[in-house]
């Protein structure tokens, strides 16, 4: 699992405090695949959420203010890119808002069960800006 707020991957077992986990499973063909799973399909609060990007990584500069699935796992692969929001925060300025960043897969290791992914997020509360430099948006 991963938590966006404080861009640690987080254990399961030891915490619920996370936006997003991965898990694998066999699908109907016998394959197995892998996923991104947001915290509100597992049961807990709906406000980190996922929507795949239709562009290449390096592209992407702006995470979008909305359309982001909170109950629904994303089949992912080495090549999807991914928005993610995680979950409400308190801003030091009195409003709530997530923190935005873009993901991809780089490596998957189905036989071993993990993955390694590329995570560039904007750290201040509310902000959408994901290129590089000092964030205006």
């Amino acid at each position: 699992a991963y938590d966006l707020i404080n861009a640690a991957p987080v254990r399961t077992d030891r915490s619920t405090v996370f936006d997003f986990l991965f898990d694998m499973r066999v699908d109907s063909a016998g394959d197995t695949v892998a996923f991104l799973v947001p915290r509100g399909a597992l049961g807990l609060s709906d406000d980190a959420g996922l929507q795949i990007a239709r562009a290449r990584f390096d592209t992407l500069f702006l995470a979008p203010s909305g359309g982001y699935d909170f109950h629904a796992e994303v089949p992912v692969d080495t090549g999807t890119v991914l928005f993610a929001r995680s979950r409400l925060q308190t801003c030091n300025f009195g409003l709530s808002y997530g923190i935005y960043a873009k993901l991809q897969p780089l490596v998957i290791s189905r036989r071993e069960r993990w993955t390694k992914i590329k995570i560039r997020l904007d750290p201040n509360c509310g902000y959408r800006g994901l290129g590089p430099g000092i964030p205006d948006r």
